[in-house]
């Protein structure tokens, strides 16, 4: 005999983000996909505030993008996913825009993707290579991650890394 679904949810709608809060608009934050627990260390970063003011410029679809962190903070908030921290406490992947990492809680769908209970991922938005013909990177890396030194500034142009300021 059929059975109902007994841990059925429904699925959240894919939200568009508000004008005001893309690129040009009276709200945008540049820094919004980065993470909150190191923000203030990029934002003191000359490199770091050049490497966001590019990855802006190189986007072709800042909405796109919003819409994507938009997806992730649902989960967050439904959840399905937590922020995430190694075990030296690092809250962040290395690479421009500093997003958090979060670890997966109950099966959810991110950009695309199935990911499973446990698994870590974080946002990817990269115009790294869009001025040698390559395409904007826009969706998740999954994990797992390790804490690192290194630094990754995405510097489609070159022009910022030979930079003393």
């Amino acid at each position: 005999m059929p059975r109902l679904l007994t841990s059925y949810r429904a699925m959240r709608p894919a939200s568009r983000p508000d004008v005001a809060t893309l690129p040009g608009g009276s709200r945008f934050d540049p820094w919004c996909l980065t993470d909150r627990v190191t923000l203030k260390r990029w934002q003191r970063d000359a490199k770091a505030k050049r490497a966001i003011a590019e990855l802006w410029r190189f986007d072709p679809d800042p909405a796109a993008t919003m819409a994507l962190k938009a997806e992730i903070d649902a989960a967050v908030a439904a959840g399905d996913v937590v922020l995430h921290r190694n075990r030296d406490g690092s809250s962040c992947y290395f690479e421009c825009p500093w997003s958090p990492l979060y670890e997966v809680r109950r099966p959810v769908r991110i950009a695309g993707r199935n990911l499973r209970v446990l698994q870590q991922f974080t946002l990817q938005a990269s115009g790294d290579d869009v001025l040698t013909g390559g395409k904007f990177e826009r969706g998740i890396i999954v994990g797992p991650f390790e804490a690192t030194d290194e630094v990754e500034y995405c510097d489609p142009d070159g022009r910022h890394l030979n930079r003393n300021t």
